[in-house]
């Protein structure tokens, strides 16, 4: 007898177990994975460049996009309704956040954890084997989002520098355009120099490296075109080039004017302020005291803007006689047709140098860029839980289920027991 009520007993509790474990398969409907953010910034809820960080964005669709590539899948459109995002909070940290407010300290808490979860039954094109590849490259597909979107200064050199066509521009013009380029290259390096001046590439190189290697290039290559240009006095239209050195002269002579107006002016307030003098007595060791002279607070400005606008017009005056003798130049130009045509095709085949010269820069300064970002971020992003299905009840639910269930099971057994034995009765 105490056998087969053993047996009964075990076999109840098995079959609450399967029952209960059935259970949690069927509410196990969602992938789950958990990331940790590292980032200058994170704390106080703020991206690596200053502004404010969204996690938000750690689900959008453009990294779901990413996340579809790297895992080799479509995109499906049904995920954006299909996944969720949780912050994840420290067990304390609504205490902490009372205890501050109490003592009237201002206190926001950001968090860096976060929980996606991805419901696979709400997909439209996705199997769960397709939803559990997509979970596993989650932080694959994010880390790429948030390198790209994280690699300042946020430009594409190439579209930048494509923007001189270099067709549209006359001969002489060419070193003014060749200067504009490389300054946006400089300013580009100058982030890069003032975010880590110590970095060195795996090449070797380091960003104040890359600048001065590229300045000095660049001088010596513009040295050889403006000499040719200037020495065979190239243009595509010389009478075209002529009036645009004249427009440019009176432009000057207008700014000349107008700094020169600015220095009277100022010298007017200076001669003002210097009739204001002040004198403080100051006491000396000896019998007599010091008298020292001090101006109004505003006399040192007047007279840095005074000094300035003499200066701007001395500038200005000095490119205004340089276009004067560029002018005289081209009209009194003595080469023959022949020396213009080879000076010409030299200045072009310098100018073909210089620009793939320009390209294979850009690229090393791209890579080098790719480099120090990949190093400067790879650790921003950890992955905490592995893609996983969404865990069911918890362990002590799981043991009290199969616990009442043995016991409904047993219930129920003696109950069909009993009522097989009052059958069983009333036939007699």
């Amino acid at each position: 007898m105490n056998k087969k009520r053993s047996l009964l007993i075990f076999s109840s509790l098995i079959i609450a177990i399967l029952m209960i474990f059935g259970f949690n398969k069927v509410i196990q409907n969602k992938y789950e994975t958990v990331l940790s953010l590292r980032f200058e910034g994170i704390e106080k809820g703020t991206n690596p460049d200053g502004t404010r960080f969204n996690y938000e964005n750690i689900i959008s669709e453009d990294v779901s996009k990413l996340v579809a590539e790297n895992s080799d899948l479509p995109y499906d459109s049904s995920l954006k309704d299909a996944i969720r995002i949780i912050p994840i909070l420290p067990n304390n940290i609504i205490d902490t956040i009372e205890k501050n407010r109490i003592e009237g300290k201002d206190y926001t808490y950001y968090p860096n954890e976060f929980k996606i979860v991805l419901d696979y039954t709400a997909l439209e094109e996705y199997s769960q084997r397709d939803a559990k590849i997509f979970m596993s490259n989650y932080k694959k597909g994010y880390e790429s989002y948030f390198f790209d979107q994280n690699q300042y200064p946020f430009m594409d050199l190439n579209k930048v520098l494509d923007y001189f066509e270099l067709a549209n521009y006359d001969y002489p013009e060419l070193s003014i355009v060749y200067e504009k380029k490389f300054n946006m290259l400089f300013s580009y390096l100058d982030v890069l120099i003032a975010d880590d001046s110590e970095f060195v590439s795996l090449e070797g190189y380091s960003f104040k490296d890359i600048k001065e290697t590229i300045k000095t290039s660049k001088d010596l290559e513009l040295n050889q075109i403006n000499a040719l240009i200037n020495a065979f006095q190239l243009t595509k239209n010389t009478e075209e080039l002529i009036l645009k050195y004249e427009y440019m002269i009176r432009k000057y002579a207008l700014d000349i004017g107008e700094n020169n107006q600015v220095a009277e002016i100022s010298d007017e307030l200076l001669s003002i302020l210097e009739v204001n003098k002040k004198s403080v007595l100051l006491p000396n060791a000896g019998a007599d005291s010091l008298s020292i002279e001090t101006n109004d607070e505003s006399y040192d400005d007047v007279a840095i803007q005074a000094t300035e606008s003499k200066m701007k017009s001395g500038e200005i005056q000095k490119e205004q006689e340089y276009l004067q003798n560029k002018i005289i130049a081209l009209e009194s130009r003595v080469p023959t047709p022949l020396e213009v045509i080879t000076a010409r095709d030299e200045v072009l085949a310098l100018v073909d140098r210089l620009e793939n010269k320009t390209k294979n820069w850009v690229t090393l300064i791209e890579k080098t860029s790719d480099e120090y970002y990949q190093e400067k971020y790879k650790d921003s992003i950890t992955l905490i839980e592995p893609a996983a299905l969404e865990s069911g009840l918890s362990m002590k639910m799981n043991m009290a289920g199969v616990l009442i269930l043995s016991i409904l099971i047993l219930l129920i057994y003696r109950g069909i027991q009993l009522i097989i034995i009052n059958k069983s009765k009333n036939k007699w």
